[in-house]
């Protein structure tokens, strides 16, 4: 009696075939976010004379299409659902619903890295500010590798204002509005400062 020899697949060579398969089919997210959660943390410039803006973004792709959860802090700490959509060249645009009628639109770049571009924060009242903003991914409360961000070293000094502005903000005294205005006012000093001295 013949034996029929049977081929074998390992556990790896097995999970790149599958891969294959559903990219084949059109099924397979492309390149672009993870599978899970990703989470952009830094702030939102303006372009007016005002204070950087705390944020928090956590973004999910499935087929193109971008969901999480956007959060941020004082002078606007607020939380709300984000919604969008990822064109071509790592293009995407994203609409955070957030408390008290305010709406963040984001139009920009989503890498596995960076979310960076430009945003337009809505107000219930129909007051509009605009400005940019360069959010590094956070991984367990630290920031990707230095290797990793070589193509981003033109902007390493504004995202070191940035982050040294977030800081400062947060750590702002809650719940005395004079003392708080006047923390906030020396924060914003500091950003402008900070930005004359990166460009």
């Amino acid at each position: 009696m013949r034996k029929e020899n049977a081929m074998v697949l390992s556990p790896g060579t097995l999970t790149r075939c599958l891969l294959l398969a559903l990219t084949v089919a059109g099924l397979a997210p492309l390149t672009g976010l993870a599978a899970s959660p990703t989470v952009y943390e830094g702030a939102l410039v303006p372009d007016a004379q005002e204070p950087p803006l705390p944020i928090r973004i956590e973004l999910s792709e499935s087929e193109r299409r971008l969901s999480g959860q956007a959060v941020t802090e004082k002078p606007l700490a607020s939380s709300g659902p984000v919604s969008g959509n990822r064109g071509a060249h790592q293009d995407c645009r994203m609409t955070a619903r957030l408390g008290n009628g305010a709406t963040l639109e984001i139009d920009g770049q989503c890498t596995e890295r960076l979310l960076q571009g430009t945003y337009t924060l809505t107000h219930a009242g129909g007051m509009r500010s605009r400005g940019s903003l360069q959010l590094p991914v956070r991984k367990d409360g630290t920031l990707p590798p230095a290797s990793r961000q070589d193509s981003l070293k033109p902007d390493t000094s504004l995202t070191s204002c940035i982050n040294a502005s977030t800081r400062c903000l947060t750590s702002c005294p809650r719940g005395e509005q004079s003392a708080e205005q006047l923390c906030a006012n020396r924060c914003r000093s500091r950003y402008q400062a900070c930005k004359k001295g990166s460009s």
